[in-house]
């Protein structure tokens, strides 16, 4: 997934909660440093929540 925004990040976080794998980047380090910490920069209902389940199946 190219880009893990507003778009990208939930979108990610659905495909890769169907056991499919994926693979997120992004420009800013920050992000993906804190998308790896289980924490999401954006403010999305539920959204934490489906990246760390999503980051926990795929690892």
């Amino acid at each position: 997934m190219m880009g893990l925004g507003y778009i990208g990040l939930p979108t990610a976080a659905l495909i890769a909660g169907n056991k499919t794998e994926v693979n997120g980047e992004d420009v800013n380090p920050k992000v993906v440093g804190t998308i790896n910490k289980e924490k999401v920069h954006i403010v999305e209902p539920d959204l934490d929540v489906a990246v760390s389940k999503s980051l926990i199946i795929c690892f």
